[in-house]
C-alpha cells in the first residue's frame, strides 16, 4: 500500500486521527493500520481513488449492509468500515470473538463479500500494491475517466451508477456521476433486497 496507493495522486481532504481514537483502535487493529492513519489520516488517497475512514462514522453504513447480506451480519464476529472505494466499494477489518481477524474488500454493486486475506502486512504491502488487484476491486481505469470527466471527489461523494447495474444500468462511464456517499450506499443495499 505504501508503495502503490499512498504514492500515486495526491491526498485529498486530510483529517488528523485523534488520540483518543488511535488508543480505541490500538486493542483491536493490527499495529500496521494504525501507522497508516498516524501517517495519512483519515482523507482520500491516490486523488481519491481509496478513502481512509474513521470506523465509528459509518456503523450505519454496516448496519444497512446486514439487512440483505448473510456474511456481513454473522453474529460470531466485529465489522469495521476502514476504508471505502471511488465508486462505493468497502474495505472492512473483520475480527471474530475467538480472536481470528481479516481484511476483506465489499463490492456494493454486486453485493460480494471478496478476499478475505488475514496477514495485514500481506494485504496492506502486497494485495494493495497489486495493480490487478486495484483495477478488479477499486476499478482503477473508470476512476481515472470519472476523475477527468467529473473532477475529484470530497469525502462526502462517490462516482455513482445511475441507474445501478442491478436496475438495469452498467459499470460504466455512461452511467457514471458524481453522488452522496451515504444515499449511494442505502441506494445500493435497498435495491440487493
Amino acid at each position: 500500500m505504501e508503495q502503490y496507493i499512498f504514492n500515486q495522486g495526491e491526498i485529498i481532504d486530510y483529517i488528523s486521527v485523534s488520540d483518543e481514537i488511535i488508543t480505541k483502535y490500538s486493542k483491536i487493529f493490527p499495529d500496521s493500520l494504525i501507522e497508516i492513519w498516524k501517517k495519512y489520516g483519515f482523507s482520500g488517497l491516490s486523488d481519491g481513488l481509496i478513502w481512509l475512514t474513521n470506523p465509528d462514522e459509518y456503523t450505519e453504513i454496516i448496519e444497512e449492509w446486514k439487512k440483505v447480506n448473510n456474511i456481513i451480519e454473522l453474529p460470531d464476529q466485529d465489522i469495521y468500515l476502514i476504508a471505502r472505494g471511488a465508486f462505493g466499494n468497502l474495505l472492512f477489518f473483520v475480527k471474530k470473538h475467538d480472536g481470528d481477524a481479516y481484511f476483506s474488500v465489499f463490492d456494493v454493486l454486486y453485493n460480494e463479500y471478496n478476499i478475505p486475506v488475514k496477514t495485514p502486512d500481506f494485504f496492506i504491502d502486497v494485495i494493495l500494491d497489486d495493480d490487478s488487484f486495484v483495477e478488479m476491486y477499486f476499478r482503477k481505469e473508470l476512476f481515472d475517466l470519472c476523475l477527468n470527466k467529473f473532477g475529484k471527489l470530497n469525502k462526502n461523494e462517490v462516482y455513482g451508477f445511475n441507474p445501478l447495474p442491478v436496475l438495469g444500468g452498467d459499470a460504466s462511464l455512461e452511467y457514471a456521476e458524481k453522488m452522496p456517499f451515504w444515499e449511494y450506499e442505502i441506494l445500493c443495499a435497498q435495491s440487493q433486497e
